[in-house]
This record gives C-alpha cells, sequence and structure tokens, in this order.
C-alpha cells in the first residue's frame, strides 16, 4: 500500500510484522463479536478504527469504526488506502496569528492485541453484541 501521510503520521501505517499477524478476511467470523480481537487501533481527533481481520492483497480489513457519533458507530468493511489518506485540516493559534495544521490518522504504537470486550469501549457496543438474556 503507498503510504500518502508517512511524513506526516512519522511512522509506518500498517508493517509488515503487524499485517502477518492479522487474521485473514472471515477467519474469525465464527468468533461471537466480543471475543474477536483486535490487532491494530488507528485514531485521528474523535475517530476510531480497531481491526479485527486483514486482507493484504486487498488493503482491506473488517473491524470496527467510530467517527465521533456512538449512534453511527458501527462494524463493517474498511478500505486502509481512505484511512491512511485521510488529511483534516485545522487551525491553530500561535503568538496570535492564525496557524493552519493538517492532522493525519495515526496508528496507536503502544497498542496491545485484545478482544474486542476490552478494546473497544462498552459505550459504543450496539445493543446486539450483547448477549441475549
Amino acid at each position: 500500500m503507498q503510504e500518502l501521510n508517512l511524513n506526516r503520521r512519522g511512522h509506518v501505517f500498517l508493517p509488515p510484522d503487524l499485517a502477518a499477524n492479522i487474521p485473514a478476511l472471515y477467519a474469525t467470523e465464527d468468533v461471537p463479536m466480543l471475543e474477536k480481537v483486535v490487532h491494530a487501533h488507528y485514531f485521528v481527533g474523535v475517530c476510531d478504527w480497531w481491526i479485527f481481520e486483514l486482507d493484504p492483497e486487498e488493503s482491506r480489513a473488517f473491524g470496527f469504526v467510530c467517527l465521533g457519533d456512538k449512534y453511527s458507530a458501527e462494524a463493517g468493511y474498511i478500505w486502509l488506502p481512505e484511512v491512511e489518506g485521510l488529511v483534516l485540516p485545522v487551525e491553530t493559534e500561535e503568538r496570535g496569528k492564525t496557524v493552519p495544521l493538517a492532522l493525519v490518522v495515526e496508528r496507536d504504537l503502544g497498542w496491545v492485541p485484545r478482544p474486542v470486550r476490552d478494546a473497544i469501549p462498552e459505550r459504543l457496543h450496539p445493543y446486539w453484541w450483547k448477549p441475549q438474556s
């Protein structure tokens, strides 16, 4: 995958050693959602992407996305070049002057793989993830 924002980000978006340890697409489809392992976490601002499965050839992943609105958060397919290429223009004040900045999606460098139940905040869990009584 070509990286458009490598210099802005300062680290590789999806290093080969990480990609090699993420299960293939559909490999965990029989695993209950809360038991799936989140292998990578990406973020910018209030937006988060959690990755469960990966097709490295297609640069497509399956995971969970929250773009800041918990009611629109959902599990689904993620095209990684689109996420890597995001640039959010923002402005800040510096010495009384407005300075333009560009935020890019970063990989959580301290991420340790763990089950969804321990990785994604419970407030984002859709009702259908919870066991039915």
